[in-house]
């Protein structure tokens, strides 16, 4: 019998796509090339972090299962795949690394570092056609009831992400992104819903300190600071809209009638009143989800390369032994580098190809 106390496992999903998701026309500019290594974070070559992420308002809002998203621009969001909700939308700083994977801290977890443009309470992103955004778990931890809305998966395809969950049961595919001008920077969410069969709605954003109208097609919330947050469609199918939930909330509602998937998008910003005007301008482009069935470039190409030892130790009667199994080795080594004109830091990891802490566990199996 053997025992092997340290097991390194690498793992890789691959998840079949529906063969009905295709990329939508090109016309719409990904965002801006996305460089990473000035924000300080463990996974300066991956587009998001995973951890329990919180924002800074509303009030108790923490991500407890969140994927932090880097998307472009500046711009990050966190989607939380308990309540199928993005939690938070920033500019600027990633996220402040605390916490045992990040700092060797307890207690803690990653939060928001830059400018918050947009928030949710911690409550279920999906509601059937009449019903309301409420958790009814019987404890705030975990996912959502699966009636209600299921969470399936992500697919990294090179930088992009598309996510998969769905609503009532039915489909729906998400690929979040960015847009800038005029120095403005919008939030974009790509959808592609569908077959559908009963209407359900899908929360975008909300401010309690803020009044909603709606005008000209746009959900707008107005502070009395003067700053505003816009939701606007593009390309939206017939009898998809946005709605204003009270006077603080703002959802994209989804008809139940349709017989194939379908494609939309909703551009969300939050700035200035006086810098309204340039909304418009990051409304270009139509929207677009990446075609993942084939899967994106290979992202650690390498061969990684082990020596394992067998027998490296055992018992005095040899009835156990342990074989020894040793990891790819992570130097630690901070090094300086030229990003865009500027130096900048980065962790250089040595001989881990992955370029990420390595934990390896310990695992014994006995027959």
């Amino acid at each position: 019998m053997r025992l092997i106390p340290v097991l390194l496992t690498i793992a890789v999903s691959v998840l079949s796509f529906d063969s009905t998701v295709h990329a939508a026309d090109k016309a719409q500019k990904p965002a801006k090339k996305k460089t990473w290594a000035a924000q300080g974070d463990l996974d300066q070559d991956f587009p998001f972090v995973t951890a329990a992420i919180t924002a800074g308002a509303p009030a108790g809002n923490t991500a407890n299962k969140g994927i932090a998203l880097k998307l472009g621009n500046d711009a990050y969001a966190c989607f939380d795949t308990d309540l199928l909700r993005w939690s938070a939308g920033w500019t600027g700083k990633y996220l402040n690394f605390t916490g045992v994977t990040f700092d060797g801290k307890h207690g803690d977890n990653p939060s928001v570092a830059g400018d918050l443009k947009f928030a949710t309470r911690p409550v279920p992103g999906v509601a059937p056609e009449q019903g309301e955004f409420s958790d009814t778990r019987p404890e705030p931890f975990g996912p959502i009831d699966a009636q209600l809305g299921r969470w399936n998966g992500l697919y990294v395809h090179g930088d992009d992400v598309v996510l998969s969950y769905s609503a009532l049961g039915m489909p729906v595919w998400e690929f979040p992104t960015s847009v800038a001008a005029d120095g403005q920077v919008g939030f974009v969410r790509n959808f592609r819903i569908g077959p559908t069969r009963e209407r359900f709605s899908l929360l975008l954003c909300e401010d309690e300190k803020a009044t909603g109208e709606i005008k000209n097609g746009r959900v707008i919330l107005a502070r009395p600071d003067g700053t505003v947050t816009v939701a606007a469609l593009v390309d939206a199918p017939m009898g998809v809209k946005l709605e204003l939930n009270g006077e603080s909330r703002i959802s994209v509602s989804v008809p139940g009638y349709w017989s194939r998937a379908q494609t939309f998008k909703v551009v969300l910003w939050s700035g200035k009143r006086d810098d309204y005007p340039a909304f418009t301008k990051l409304l270009a482009g139509r929207p677009q989800i990446p075609d993942v069935i084939k899967g994106g470039p290979t992202r650690w190409p390498e061969t990684v390369t082990t020596k394992g030892v067998l027998a490296f130790d055992k018992t005095p009667d040899g009835a156990y032994v342990v074989d020894q199994l040793t990891p790819p080795q992570a130097s630690g080594r901070e090094v300086e580098e030229e990003v865009n004109g500027q130096k900048v830091k980065r962790m250089d990891w040595g001989d881990n190809v992955w370029k990420r802490r390595i934990r390896p566990g310990g695992f014994d199996f006995f027959s």
